[in-house]
């Protein structure tokens, strides 16, 4: 299929925009702020599953699907509050939408930030309910703001205020995070997925896998990175039986070992296995996630 076929292609798939002139008349601008603020909407808020809305919504160029099913997953409003009730139009005509889709848990690695593209929460109704949800960078698009005048959030689901600021932190951190070197991140392909493998076999008992690196800048052909690996447990395990939990360390630290020792152009130095509580504030200020590195 040609570029111009798969274009054609993408825009059959995808739903087609709602006109502007159909989506209706706004009020006076002096009247917009307090419309939109009367409706309940703010930052977080979950959109109902009205299919005028999701007809309405210009996705993403590269969204990872290419309709709205309205019935498998949600849409989160993202933009801040000043923007969700700015009183002019010409000035913020659109705000800002996340696809939540819906998950069976919250897995660690994807919360609290860790994951740069990648954020899982949990949704909250009032009658307690929770609905874990996972939401993805390249899930998002824009929505025609005087649709907010003719509907209320969803009354059923909500982001808990808690976790709001997770919301636009996950869209700045992608463009602010630090980024790997290249040409480790090239080195260190086949070790991430090993490292990946690792985290999934002890799902159950780690929480994170940390790295330093060093030097944290780009080397010529013939110069090496020495890398350090810090694979944290979750708390009720480094709380645990001292026996059982040093089995576990030597276990996990062997399985980090092993594929390490073997990437051209880097140097394994350590691989420690602790409880966050082990690691020190000045040790943990130079340490990135796992998932920042390449892929």
């Amino acid at each position: 299929m040609g570029t111009g076929d798969a274009a054609r292609a993408s825009e059959a798939a995808s739903p087609s925009p709602v006109p502007v002139a159909e989506v209706g008349a706004a009020p006076a601008e002096s009247e917009l702020r307090a419309q939109i603020g009367s409706m309940g909407w703010r930052q977080g808020a979950v959109l109902p599953a009205d299919k005028s809305i999701f007809q309405a919504v210009r996705m993403a160029p590269f969204a990872q699907f290419d309709s709205l099913p309205e019935s498998r997953f949600w849409l989160i409003l993202a933009s801040q509050d000043c923007d969700v009730v700015c009183n002019s139009l010409a000035v913020e005509p659109a705000v800002e939408v996340l696809v939540a889709f819906p998950i069976a848990r919250e897995e660690e690695r994807h919360r609290q930030l860790r994951h740069p593209r990648e954020l899982h929460l949990t949704l909250e109704g009032p009658d307690g309910a929770r609905q874990p949800v996972s939401l993805h960078i390249r899930n998002r698009g824009m929505l025609d703001r005087r649709l907010l005048t003719k509907h209320r959030p969803h009354v059923d689901l909500r982001i808990p205020s808690s976790v709001i600021d997770q919301v636009s932190a996950f869209l700045g951190k992608r463009y602010e995070r630090v980024a790997y070197p290249d040409a480790f991140e090239e080195r260190f392909d086949r070790g991430k997925k090993a490292l990946i493998a690792v985290f999934e076999k002890y799902a159950g008992d780690l929480q994170d896998i940390l790295l330093v690196v060093r030097p944290f800048e780009e080397v010529g052909q013939h110069g090496s990175y020495t890398l350090t690996v810090y694979a944290v447990v979750h708390d009720h395990v480094a709380d645990g039986p001292s026996p059982a939990y040093n089995t576990l360390k030597q276990e996990i630290a062997a399985a980090i070992r092993k594929p390490l020792r073997k990437l051209d152009g880097i140097d394994l130095e350590k691989v420690t296995v602790c409880g966050r509580d082990e690691i020190t504030l000045r040790e943990f200020g130079r340490m990135m996630p796992l998932a920042y590195a390449a892929g």
